[in-house]
């Protein structure tokens, strides 16, 4: 219990290895994989769920929930395979597994988690989406929208200074709740990229 607590877990039985520096190895691995997901999932959830909640129950916003609903259905493993198909095995542009330090080469880091991150990132941000259009619609018919459109701002402050900085709090309080199941499911994509990750450890 003393040497856990100075961080000497000593040497694990299966891999004949000092247990610390693994698994500090394989959150490094992991934690690039979530960070990535995270940031292509908001960087489309957001513009989708405006896109989709601003022009309300026309083709935008079919489109959008259509999209939303394809993503929530399908499993990760699902996309991670077609991505490997398209990206790695169809047009060679990226590694299909492996994982390489950020220390050593950052670079090549990020182009061996894409893959995994980016099948993560679908299915995260089809959730992302619809919460992002359930919050913006419920802004975007407050008093305060109605009397800035009377004040006669343009319809693109109204809606990105005013309603996002309103409906982004609990699309973010959502995405931050996210990322501990990222953690948990991320071994489905993990080791069908070849990827060791914290999940592969546990």
């Amino acid at each position: 219990v003393g040497g856990l607590l100075t961080g000497d877990w000593g040497t694990s039985l299966v891999f004949k290895e000092p247990i610390g520096p693994l698994i500090a190895q394989k959150v490094v691995a992991s934690g690039l994989i979530v960070g990535l997901s995270m940031t292509i999932a908001l960087s489309a959830a957001i513009p989708l769920g405006i896109w989709s909640a601003v022009p309300r129950d026309r083709w935008q916003d079919s489109t959008s929930r259509t999209a939303a609903l394809v993503g929530v259905s399908l499993p990760d493993f699902f996309w991670g395979i077609m991505l490997i198909l398209l990206f790695a095995r169809g047009l060679g542009w990226l590694p299909s597994s492996g994982f390489v330090h950020p220390a050593d080469d950052f670079v090549g880091a990020l182009r061996h988690a894409f893959l995994p991150s980016l099948a993560l990132g679908l299915g995260l941000m089809a959730h992302l989406t619809r919460m992002t259009r359930a919050t913006m619609i419920g802004v975007l018919g407050q008093e305060f929208i109605r009397v800035a459109r009377a004040k006669g701002l343009p319809e693109r402050e109204v809606v990105w200074s005013y309603g996002l900085r309103n409906a982004i709090g609990p699309v973010m309080t959502v995405a931050g709740l996210q990322v501990g199941y990222l953690f948990g499911s991320i071994i489905e994509v993990v080791s069908l990229c070849n990827y060791t990750g914290i999940g592969w450890l546990t």
